[in-house]
């Protein structure tokens, strides 16, 4: 972290799972052509590399600085599913944005906001810590789904026979 330092030590270690994912799947986006960024799955109900990121990136505003830390974002879920012509480098630049936000609130975050309980708009009530383990699942789940899709793509040819 650009020389915040993290009130709590158990803060830190939640953003040090959070974090460093993100900029791994920020990374995985990147590393993709921009049609296999758009590209996906011929399943039902499968996203774009792109939404992953952009949804995932929405996730944690919404949980970390609005469900845990009480700063409003004005979250709209349902525009995060809609595959917008979004290169790399603005999903870079999106997520550099978010993260220096993200560190800075969450370097001044005490410990003791892990043990309130709050309301979560679509889990019910759980602690501040419970927010943090649920973001931290969430994003580990998205990248996961954007690691096959991007093998998916790498191995599209092969399984149609072209």
């Amino acid at each position: 972290m650009d020389g915040n330092v993290f009130h709590s030590q158990e803060v830190a270690v939640f953003w040090d799972a959070i974090g460093p994912k993100l900029d791994e799947f920020v990374q995985l986006a990147a590393s993709i052509d921009q049609d296999g960024l758009h590209w996906h799955p011929p399943a039902e109900s499968t996203n774009s590399i792109a939404v992953l990121v952009v949804h995932t990136l929405g996730n944690m505003e919404e949980n970390i600085l609005e469900v845990l830390l009480h700063q409003p974002v004005g979250r709209d879920r349902d525009a995060e599913f809609i595959d917008a012509d979004f290169d790399a480098e603005d999903l870079q630049a999106k997520w550099a944005e978010l993260r220096a936000r993200l560190e800075i609130a969450l370097s001044q975050t005490p410990v003791e906001e892990l043990e309130i309980v709050r309301s979560h708009p679509r889990r019910g009530t759980m602690t501040g810590r419970g927010v943090l383990i649920s973001a931290a699942q969430h994003c580990a789940q998205h990248y996961g789904q954007a690691e096959l899709t991007r093998d998916l793509y790498g191995a599209r040819f092969s399984m149609t026979g072209s």
